[in-house]
């Protein structure tokens, strides 16, 4: 017995039953939506900078293979390592010589792919930085461009458990801790239920790093503790309100050498009072605004910039402050049904000269796209939230390839024969050349 596939209700609605169906015979697989010359690239990477947690003795596929077959069946769709090992079976023998898998004994064009099994012991024990490494720099090959901006982004993976406590091993996350000066209760809940996981992505989704959080302390404290490993020269970092911390402003400007873009809620209540008293009332003219059409809504922002001394803001490394007024209408037929407005504050480091407001409302909207965006994508479109995978280690691991597919998506937005969407794209997508290329 086996689960039903997501065209089955379609099948058993149709007037007429499959002709593949009523024979008995099980259907043909699909299209496998992999070129054969386009997989080496990846390939070479993995093999060149993966080191295989397996003993030599007994190895019928070689680890690079296998990555590079789980990332393009990911990247087409599929979920868990059930759906992985069924993409793998249906690839024909000449995508099994480039992806050098064994050889049929007593064959000589027929090659043995890797089954449900392997994929899934294996991707419990492959170490997830190197994994994360090798998808980052494969990444810079298709996107060279300099890192200027980066992105927080945190995802919550449902089903998968929690990493493991790091407060006992390692003193760094103690001190992290301790330099959050946000109240308890105004601080993100500690990732005890589930896998937390956080990208430190640029605006073409190009993943550069990824930490998952440990269950003994939250989201706050695992980025703190993390930046001072990160090169921040010259990069502007932008996070919501819960990395508002005086440490992390501190620590980016000072020592890194690079600046933020933060957002100002309750947790920093003198900074976010101080930009309410200065940003109040009536109000000239927006230096920056923009409109936004589409899914029927109709999306309205307006930004106001007043530059601030740090010393009375209470934020270190502060320049300047915005104001951001969002007004989004609900249309139904023509018609507004709906209109709600918010209003937020933020602080930047960046001067004037360096951030004017058109360019601060681009990165603002930049940020809420990725903050809106990703979460939709993994969970309704790449379904990460329904993967019934467990292992803590093994969910990181298809987190990766997930993050390579959706920038693998925006990379080829800008050719000329795009795809709108996500779904699109992994479904009539017949050869995604950017991920095996």
């Amino acid at each position: 017995m086996r689960p039903l596939g997501r065209g089955a209700l379609a099948q058993l609605q149709a007037k007429e039953l499959a002709p593949e169906l009523g024979n008995g015979a099980p259907p043909p697989p699909p299209p496998p939506p992999v070129r054969t010359g386009l997989m080496s690239s990846f390939w070479e990477f993995a093999r060149l900078r993966l080191t295989d947690p397996r003993s030599a003795r007994g190895q019928r596929h070689s680890l690079a293979s296998i990555v590079t077959v789980a990332a393009l069946a990911i990247a087409s769709g599929c979920q868990g390592p059930h759906a992985i090992g069924e993409f793998a079976q249906s690839l024909n023998h000449g995508q099994g010589r480039q992806l050098r898998f064994r050889r049929v004994a007593g064959t000589k064009h027929q090659f043995e792919m890797a089954c449900e099994r392997t994929f899934e012991r294996l991707f419990k024990e492959i170490s997830c930085d190197e994994l994360r490494a090798v998808c980052s720099e494969w990444m810079a090959t298709l996107d060279p461009a300099p890192l200027k901006v980066l992105h927080l982004d945190g995802k919550v993976v449902r089903n998968a458990g929690p990493a493991p406590a790091g407060l006992q091993k390692d003193p760094a996350p103690v001190q992290a801790v301790a330099s959050v000066d946000a109240p308890c209760e105004l601080q993100k809940p500690k990732a005890q239920k589930a896998l937390m996981l956080v990208n430190f992505q640029t605006p073409s989704q190009k993943v550069i790093d990824q930490i998952a959080v440990p269950q003994d302390t939250n989201e706050e404290a695992a980025v703190a503790a993390h930046l001072p490993k990160m090169d921040l020269a010259g990069v502007l970092l932008i996070g919501d309100a819960a990395h508002t911390v005086k440490a992390n402003c501190r620590l980016i400007t000072q020592e890194k050498g690079g600046d933020y873009l933060f957002f100002l809620k309750g947790n920093q209540p003198t900074a976010l009072a101080k930009a309410q008293q200065l940003l109040l009332g009536a109000l000239p003219p927006p230096m920056a605004q923009s409109i936004d059409k589409g899914h029927g809504v109709i999306v309205e922002r307006k930004l106001w910039v007043m530059e601030v001394d740090a010393k009375t803001l209470g934020i270190p490394g502060a320049v300047q402050i915005f104001r951001i007024d969002r007004k989004v209408q609900t249309l139904r037929r023509g018609q507004v049904i709906k209109t709600t407005a918010e209003t937020a504050y933020g602080v930047t480091s960046r001067l004037p000269e360096e951030a004017s407001p058109e360019q601060l409302l681009q990165w603002v909207r930049e940020h809420w796209w990725i903050e809106g965006k990703q979460p939709c994508r993994r969970d309704h479109t790449q379904r990460e939230d329904h993967c019934q995978v467990r292992n803590t280690v093994a969910a990181r691991n298809l987190s990766i390839p997930r993050s390579g597919a959706i920038f693998l998506f925006e990379h080829q937005r800008s050719g000329g024969r795009a795809k709108k969407s996500l779904p699109d794209w992994q479904r009539k997508e017949h050869a995604p050349p950017p991920w095996a290329d």
